[in-house]
């Protein structure tokens, strides 16, 4: 049997469902001025508009639009492009009066859909200082802290040098990467490894006058199971470098002044002794590689600079003039251990004394190590200091008015964080953002008016290196590649 289905009942229920003619709920929305949501630093002499339709209507669409712009101050009109017939929507330039800088505007905006219906919407923009000379702010300037800061567990590339003049004993040495905390837990490494670290550099001139020579020896200990603190990891002499020039360099002997650099970085180590590398000729070697991880800025980096310290072999007397540590890099940041404010606190080390002279104050050249005892000395200290730049200033409001309106608009060398009245400013991270430091600085616009308050208030600001300090790239190379000093740049309007 065929079954009949009630076709025109079906039909009416279709059409039911159907929309009606008519608006159909089309609203304007997402209005934006240089791709943003009432910026409050337009650059652009011409910036761009752009906004967003929706309808419940199926086919709705942009029939025609108008803009007018008006100025915050004064109210003024000073553009009106016209009705457009178009149903572009972005990228549409402004094209009036010239644009004042630090000024507010409003944008007003109407749009004909294709049933010839009317909407309308306004949005605003802040222009910005529109001067990228440093007379735009006002007679701010750049201001900071220019004393160096350390942080020796992140250091990769560093020198360490010094001259010195050993009155008792055949050995002199340095001590570095001592320390680090990534091999101090076993669940940190991955080498399993737990316990005392460290790296000694070690002159040895036992053999100065004989054939063997002098040498130098590098000792790696608790860096990977291998190491050992009695086997020498890397041993340079006459008969392992045939090149080597150690004993011509170390005319004299112990009794007179030498000097000794050792050069770090991503896993290398370079000797210099009184000025001259340690081998010549077509077998040269400058580089010595030393990490259990590997070498280049692709893997793990050890040494790091961590602790330092010196060795003291059993009845040794040795005096270390002008030690001092200094960071590698693009830009020199000079020592960054060095003098007798910084000597002061290797007087922590057994083995370490500071002369004094008349004026009882340690001089500023000299540090004698010296060990009496029939055991070798291996102390470290960590010479990390300072930290992140703070500035702070305070300021007072006219009494009895109300704040109206303030921006502050602010930059670093470096990456900043400001805070007024004890709450942050905006919710940036990293400003100003990576740049050309060299050609161009980037800066930031905020409405701070409701963190003012009548009479005093505090602004201040953190200071860090980001990307134009520090290490700025996975090559420690790159390290300070645009300057050493961070600043802040800041003007505040109300």
């Amino acid at each position: 049997m065929i079954r009949k289905y009630a076709i025109p009942t079906l039909i009416c229920l279709l059409l039911a469902v159907l929309p009606a003619r008519g608006d159909g709920n089309t609203r304007l929305y997402d209005l934006r001025t240089e791709r943003q949501t009432a910026p409050l630093a337009v650059e652009d002499t011409h910036p761009s508009f752009s906004w967003k339709m929706a309808s419940d209507r199926p086919g709705q669409g942009q029939q025609s639009y108008r803009i007018c712009v008006r100025r915050d101050t004064d109210g003024r009109l000073v553009w009106d492009s016209g009705v457009v017939a178009d149903s572009v929507s972005t990228g549409i330039r402004y094209l009036g009066a010239a644009l004042q800088p630090a000024t507010g505007y409003q944008w007003e905006l109407t749009v004909m859909d294709r049933d010839g219906v009317t909407h309308q919407a306004a949005a605003t923009f802040e222009t910005g200082l529109m001067d990228p000379r440093i007379s735009a702010w006002k007679g701010a300037g750049w201001i900071g802290d220019s004393r160096p800061a350390l942080d020796a567990a992140s250091l990769r590339s560093f020198i360490i040098r010094s001259r010195f003049i050993i009155a008792k004993g055949r050995t002199a040495g340095f001590l570095f990467g001592a320390g680090d905390f990534r091999l101090r837990d076993r669940f940190q490494n991955s080498w399993n490894l737990a316990g005392e670290n460290y790296f000694k550099v070690v002159l040895d001139f036992s053999g100065y006058g004989t054939p063997a020579g002098c040498a130098l020896d590098v000792f790696r200990v608790g860096y990977f199971k291998d190491d050992s603190p009695s086997k020498p990891l890397l041993h340079i002499s006459r008969a392992d470098y045939p090149n080597t020039n150690l004993n011509e360099i170390l005319q004299g002997g112990p009794g007179e002044e030498h000097s000794l650099e050792v050069s770090v970085c991503d896993g290398t180590l370079a000797f210099t002794l009184d000025g001259q590398p340690l081998t010549t000729g077509a077998e040269a070697r400058t580089f010595f590689p030393v990490s259990p991880a590997g070498t280049g800025s692709d893997v793990n980096t050890y040494p790091h600079l961590c602790s330092i310290g010196f060795v003291a072999a059993p009845g040794s007397d040795v005096t270390y003039t002008n030690y001092e540590i200094e960071a590698g890099g693009e830009s020199g940041t000079g020592p960054l251990f060095a003098g007798a404010e910084q000597y002061k606190r290797l007087e922590g080390l057994s083995c370490v004394r500071l002369p004094r002279y008349r004026n009882q104050s340690a001089y500023e050249n000299d540090i004698v190590v010296i060990n009496k005892g029939e055991k070798e000395i291996i102390e470290s200290i960590d010479p990390s200091f300072g930290g992140a730049k703070l500035l702070r200033s305070e300021f007072t409001t006219a009494a009895g008015k109300r704040v109206r309106k303030a921006r502050l608009y602010a930059s670093a060398l470096g990456v900043y964080k400001c805070w007024l009245n004890g709450q942050p400013v905006g919710d940036d991270w990293f400003a100003p953002g990576a740049g050309q430091y060299r050609e161009r600085v980037g800066y930031q616009a905020y409405d701070v008016t409701p963190l003012l308050r009548e009479g005093r208030n505090a602004l201040g600001a953190e200071l860090f290196e980001g990307w134009f300090g520090g290490y700025i790239s996975y090559d420690a190379r790159d390290y300070n590649g645009y300057g050493d000093v961070q600043a802040f740049l800041g003007r505040l309007d109300v």
